[in-house]
């Protein structure tokens, strides 16, 4: 079965939420923590998503965000290539970190 149409449009504003496999911890570390937070950072200047608010759990994250140019998809791809390739890196682990795709949904 495919997967649905992502909704996403210039000004949406979108909860999103992504977690790790297995419930992988997303940071175990100081730095890994920091790491994720600047990704987050990055991604209004690259992408024009504004992130306005995020929580950083265990094995997942919540983020509220605003999509200036409609480049949801683009930017949690970008982002979530960025964690899991420095995340496995640095903790000598390989293989899928982000359990599937990330999840939105209109606000």
């Amino acid at each position: 079965m495919a997967r649905g149409h992502r909704i996403d449009h210039p000004g949406a504003v979108q909860h999103v939420t992504t977690r790790g496999t297995a419930q992988t911890m997303l940071h175990r570390t100081e730095r890994d923590r920091r790491y994720l937070m600047w990704l987050l950072t990055e991604l209004d200047g690259r992408f024009g998503i504004e992130v306005h608010a995020y929580v950083l759990m265990g094995h997942h994250v919540h983020v509220i965000m605003r999509s200036r140019d409609g480049r949801l998809s683009e930017a949690m791809h970008w982002f979530g290539t960025r964690y899991a390739t420095y995340f496995n890196t640095a903790h000598r682990r390989s293989g899928a970190f982000f359990k599937a795709r990330f999840h939105s949904e209109l606000i």
